[in-house]
């Protein structure tokens, strides 16, 4: 994101922000749990393909998630903690 002086994000952010905002309003979603703690993590939407990796904001692991198998709710579990 660029920024300007002040540290407020450019029009040309706030744009791209509000696009991307805009071109998910109609789509379903689905939440994914930490494999670690089970905090919800991410928001995946029905488009989503691939993998994605993501801190969980309360054990702060990183995980890693099939979105595709997330979306079907084929994933369900919870690894033990370290």
């Amino acid at each position: 994101m660029k920024m300007v002086a002040n540290g407020s994000l450019t029009r040309e952010a706030l744009e791209k922000i509000r696009r991307h905002s805009d071109g998910v309003d109609r789509l379903k979603s689905r939440l994914a749990v930490c494999h670690f703690c089970g905090h919800h993590s991410i928001k995946l939407f029905e488009d989503s393909r691939g993998h994605v990796q993501a801190k969980c904001s309360v054990c702060k692991r990183e995980s890693v998630y099939n979105a595709v198998l997330c979306r079907n709710g084929a994933v369900r579990f919870r690894l033990p903690p370290h």
